[in-house]
């Protein structure tokens, strides 16, 4: 695997927390950092495919002619969850 060098500047006071974690279940900061960056950017690919699909959306219900309900606006926890 090839990888790039970064330089991580830790405020003194969460280092200080970050050496008093048990030995038996500390992790560097680097760990932490590569756990973090990789947990962020799965994430943000959740979060953008989740976008595509919403901007999709009226592409879709214009290929299928579909027309919403007019009183959308007004009811759409209705139509969302159930009427109540």
């Amino acid at each position: 695997m090839n990888t790039t060098t970064l330089e991580l500047n830790l405020p003194e006071a969460v280092y200080e927390q970050l050496k008093k974690q048990p030995p038996q279940i500390r992790k560097t900061a680097i760990q932490l950092a590569i756990e973090a960056i990789a947990d962020y950017l799965e994430q943000e690919a959740k979060l953008a495919a989740g976008r595509e699909m919403l901007l999709r959306l009226p592409e879709e219900a214009q290929q299928h002619n579909d027309k919403p309900p007019h009183d959308l606006a007004a009811r759409h926890d209705d139509y969302l969850y159930g009427e109540g």
